[in-house]
């Protein structure tokens, strides 16, 4: 059978796909309560990675530019997923593993383990059916991160404030029936005034941002042992929305920044098509698909550093979080 591959995520060379195994859209037999467990549970991780990812990157100095000086950003953030999110347990399933008290446990998506386990299942007509729920990711990730793509356009206005901008426009992947776009808006605003002269080059801000991402993938039709599928899609949806604090101290070629504040944001995933039981007789069923719903927050503190070369500049900085995250990029910038 063929897999089912999701494009999640893509800039440029920063090129990342999360696929879920074969037996993915198998699970739907297990019907809509027990799949909206079973699906949640193995996603849960990627979905709430990506929230973490995509907020991260909006800050490198706390100071402004000069009215109409801007930079543009080009580079990845990756949330490192939590060693103990590459396993989940689901409890209470109706019609799965019911000798086993209705428990599942296994591999998510973005676990080293290349294949889930066997979920025994009695099917709306009584049958009893043995489905394979899928494994983690094939394609290994440094530090088991989930990546988001990073371009974003700062323009200093008066007032010692910026307005920030990210856009990937929708785009069609010839040859992967994939499309997605992105748009983001932040506005940063020095305060550093406030609080008197300083006899270190300090400044302070804040900052405000919120970010929307959307992918669709649509694949072949499918066949398995299971499930056929016409007209099958899949759609990942993500807004995520950051508050914070930015202190730097700026030298004239390297600057060191901390932020201090709150990200959060929800993510929806779900397929779309016609997903057909067939047992080889007259009566097929059609299975609903479930709408896999995520959400998730927290404090979130940062330390990096900017090297400058004059128009050209580098950044690279750790953000403690519930996902630990990792950015990195390259900035041209005109002041």
């Amino acid at each position: 059978m063929a897999k089912l591959k999701l494009t999640l995520l893509f800039l440029l060379i920063f090129t990342q796909t999360l696929r879920s195994q074969d037996g993915a859209q198998d699970v739907l037999v297990t019907g809509l309560d027990d799949a909206t467990k079973l699906l949640q549970g193995y996603y849960r991780p990627a979905m709430e990675g990506s929230i973490y990812s995509i907020n991260n990157g909006w800050a490198h100095t706390a100071e402004t530019h000069k009215p109409f000086g801007f930079d543009f950003t080009l580079g990845v953030s990756g949330a490192i997923v939590p060693v103990k999110r590459q396993f989940f347990k689901v409890t209470g399933l109706t019609k799965v593993n019911q000798n086993e008290g209705g428990v599942y446990e296994g591999p998510t998506v973005v676990s080293s383990q290349p294949h889930g386990n066997f979920l025994k299942v009695i099917s709306s007509d009584g049958f009893s059916l043995s489905v394979r729920m899928p494994g983690g990711t094939e394609m290994k990730l440094p530090f088991n991160a989930t990546p988001a793509p990073l371009a974003q356009l700062t323009l200093g206005l008066p007032y010692k404030t910026e307005i920030l901008f990210r856009y990937l426009p929708k785009i069609n992947i010839v040859g992967e029936s994939l499309s997605y776009n992105l748009i983001g808006f932040g506005l940063k605003k020095e305060i550093t005034d406030w609080f008197g002269e300083f006899n270190l080059p300090l400044h302070i801000s804040l900052l405000t941002s919120i970010t929307s991402f959307n992918v669709n993938y649509r694949f072949a039709n499918l066949n398995s042992e299971i499930l056929s599928t016409e007209n099958g899609a899949a759609d990942f949806n993500l807004n995520s929305y950051n508050f914070q604090s930015i202190f730097s101290l700026n030298y004239s070629k390297v600057n060191f920044y901390g932020i201090v504040g709150y990200g959060s944001g929800n993510s929806n995933f779900h397929f779309e098509g016609r997903f057909i039981y067939d047992k080889g007789g007259p009566d097929e069923q059609d299975y609903d698909t479930p709408i896999l719903n995520f959400k998730s927050g927290s404090m979130k503190a940062t330390l990096g550093t900017r090297f400058d070369f004059n128009f050209v500049k580098i950044f690279a900085d750790f953000t403690l979080q519930k996902y630990n995250t990792i950015s990195t990029g390259i900035i041209f910038s005109v002041n």
